[in-house]
């Protein structure tokens, strides 16, 4: 029988958006009792502990032209990865 222990802390590596390099630093500047890895971690923790809802998006009927017209599309836009996979 397993006896359940506590997790060590394990090292993870991510990448941060390019967008949101800015706006984290300034924050961080703002509140200097913060590092990015207890930001990171409140910010998981929050999104992990909190119900995720999609939002319904209204969908519409598309005619058979339009859907050939986009399959088509696709197919020579990704034709090279067709290829790849005969």
């Amino acid at each position: 029988m397993k006896t359940s222990r506590p997790l060590k802390s394990k090292t993870s590596s991510f990448r941060l958006d390019t967008a949101l390099k800015k706006p984290v630093n300034d924050w961080l500047q703002h509140n200097p009792e913060f590092n990015l890895s207890r930001l990171i971690n409140m910010a998981i923790r929050k999104l992990i502990s909190k119900k995720q809802v999609l939002e319904s998006v209204e969908t519409m009927q598309a005619s058979d032209k339009k859907v050939e017209k986009s399959v088509n599309r696709m197919m020579k836009k990704h034709a090279h990865m067709l290829e790849k996979l005969k």
